[in-house]
């Protein structure tokens, strides 16, 4: 029963991170319709206490994920961190989720996105 409990707070603390980060960059893009310049950011970063690169990344994550996206990240087959969103924004939602939503575990999914940036890399060489 602990463990189940455990296991449920966990699941809810990484939910809630992924849910505020998209909120964080959907409301600096909202608030500053224009491009949002490394001025306004360090602003930003100064009064919260976050870094430029988390929120140059939350940014890129809400441009990139519409609200049915992050559902789709929310309700997958296993509970995703914001660590794993954050480290693959290179790759389009639309592949990330196909990814994710095709992976059993952590595992399968990272090795899954660690053969997608081969290929990548491959195609270019």
């Amino acid at each position: 029963e602990l463990i189940d409990h455990i296991q449920l707070d966990y699941e809810v603390s990484l939910s809630t991170k992924i849910i505020s980060y998209w909120r964080i960059g959907n409301g600096i893009t909202s608030m500053y319709r224009s491009k949002v310049n490394m001025g306004k950011l360090e602003k930003i970063a100064d009064q919260t206490g976050m870094s430029v690169d988390v929120l140059q990344k939350a940014i890129r994550f809400a441009s990139q994920y519409s609200l049915r996206n992050l559902e789709d990240l929310l309700h997958g087959p296993f509970p995703i961190s914001w660590d794993d969103i954050a480290d693959n924004l290179w790759v389009a939602s639309e592949d990330f989720i196909r990814i994710y939503r095709g992976s059993d575990n952590r595992k399968a999914f990272r090795r899954s996105i660690i053969e997608l940036e081969v290929d990548k890399i491959g195609s270019l060489i």
